[in-house]
This record gives structure tokens, sequence and C-alpha cells, in this order.
């Protein structure tokens, strides 16, 4: 009976992790569902402004990127659909125009076409490997590939690369929270409290780590500062953190987030009661 009730228990701490380090996926899938399907290929939509864009240009490859990325989390209206085909143009008018296979990366990425993402970041990589931020897509699409070890090092060479950022830290141990790695994870990310204090996701992240480890007294304090930090925080400023997600959603992942913390300080007292 213990056996099963710790099953349930480290089961719960799992699904608590997921959801913070990855309330992004949550987006994907939820935009992915609501985004409209279409038989056949999109016709190339080209608004009026983008057009005399384009024209004045000459069609020139890297105007289709910055049009695409407009769309993806710029100034105009979020527009995923028109965002691929923008980057899907840009890589038929110059293959080896990097920044457009990132971009359709991450935009494949969101609409939960994993293989395709793939595809990309590892042609963005090949094409420009000191562009740190393939590093960090590289991370994220192969561990929701759950291909943990290229996951690991893509997240390794950001951290390398770009010490400085807290997100790579936090979904580093994502994956070593995914492979059963706790002792790992909570060595990483022990240093980079006090780098980064007052941020929920490293607070939160590290508690499950502690709370995994019986350093109860120490997962609390952390859930606590996860819950507060997230409550000085508005949607759009917890959106910043997911680039490229639809803003329609902010509010749902913030209160995912604010979920997240407070079943995982269910769970410490859950098992501080036994």
């Amino acid at each position: 009976m213990q056996e099963e009730n710790t099953s349930s228990t480290l089961q719960y701490i799992l699904l608590g992790f997921t959801v913070t380090i990855a309330t992004l996926v949550l987006l994907f899938l939820m935009l992915s569902l609501s985004a409209p399907r279409f038989a056949g290929a999109l016709m190339f939509a080209v608004t009026g402004s983008d057009r005399a864009t384009l024209i004045a240009s000459r069609g020139n490859s890297d105007v289709y990127v910055d049009l695409g990325s407009q769309y993806f989390g710029g100034a105009q209206p979020y527009n995923v659909l028109l965002a691929k085909e923008y980057f899907e143009k840009a890589i038929s008018r110059d293959a080896e125009n990097y920044l457009a296979h990132y971009q359709l990366a991450r935009v494949l990425f969101v609409l939960n076409d994993i293989e395709g993402a793939k595809e990309h970041i590892d042609t963005s990589t090949a094409l420009v490997p000191d562009f740190s931020r393939n590093y960090y897509m590289q991370g994220l699409i192969y561990g929701f590939a759950q291909e943990y070890e290229k996951a690991e090092a893509g997240f390794k060479e950001f951290i390398t690369r770009q010490p400085n950022l807290w997100a790579g830290y936090v979904d580093l141990s994502w994956i070593y929270f995914a492979q059963g790695k706790f002792t790992e994870g909570r060595e990483l990310l022990e240093p980079i409290v006090d780098m980064f204090p007052n941020n929920p996701w490293v607070a939160n992240s590290y508690g499950l780590f502690l709370m995994h480890s019986h350093q109860f007294a120490e997962a609390s304090e952390q859930f606590d500062i996860a819950l507060a930090a997230l409550g000085a925080m508005m949607p759009d400023d917890f959106g910043i953190a997911y680039p490229g997600n639809d803003p329609a959603y902010y509010e749902e992942g913030y209160e995912q987030m604010r979920t997240s913390i407070e079943h995982n300080i269910a769970t410490l007292v859950q098992l501080t009661s036994q």
C-alpha cells in the first residue's frame, strides 16, 4: 500500500513539474487544436502592406523572414499559419537562410509538427553553428520528442554559450527529471536560485527537486517564493517567457502555472503528513 501511495505521489510531482517547465506545450497543443484545418496546401496570402514591402525588396529572402516574424510575436496580429508560409517562402528563395529555418522550426514546434521542427532546427544549426538560440530550440524540440540525449546536449551547449539566461537551466532540469536524474537536476539548480531570485520558474523547479530529495522545509520555502513571484506578475509579464505563443493564451498559461505551484504545495503537505 505504501508503494502504491509513493508511486501515485511521484506521478503527481512529475505532472506538476511538466506543467511548470512546459506550460508552453499546453499552449502549443491548444493552438494546434484550435487552428483551422485546411485541405491541401495553404494559398500564400499577402496583405497590401506586405505586398508593397516585397515588391520594393524584389522578394528578398530576408524580407520574407522579417514579415513572418511580424506575425509570430512581432508587431502584427498573431497568425502562426501566415508566419509559416512566409518562412517557407524564404527558404524557397534561399535554402541556406538559417534564420528562416530557425523560425520555421519554432513555428512547426508550436503546431506540434515535431519531426518537421527537428529537420529545420538541425539545418539551421548546421548552417550557423555559432547561433546560440539553435541549441535552446534543439533542447526543447528533442525534449518533447523524448530524445533526451540530444535534448540534454542542446541545453548544455546553450548554457555554455548563454550562462546568464535562466531558461536553459530550468529546461535542462526538466530533461534531467524526465530521465530520473534527480541529483543532477538539484545540483544544476542550486546555484541558479541565487542568480535568479524571485523567479517563479526557477524556484518552483528547484522546490520539486528538493521535495524529491525529502528536503521538505527547503522545498516549502521555494514554493512560497515561486507563488509570491508569480503573484507579482501580470499575464502579459508571464507571456514574455514564451515568445512565439499566441498572446490570447497568456492568461490561461499564467493560471496553469499558479495551479502547478499550488499542486506542488499540496503534494508537499501530503508527504509531510504521512
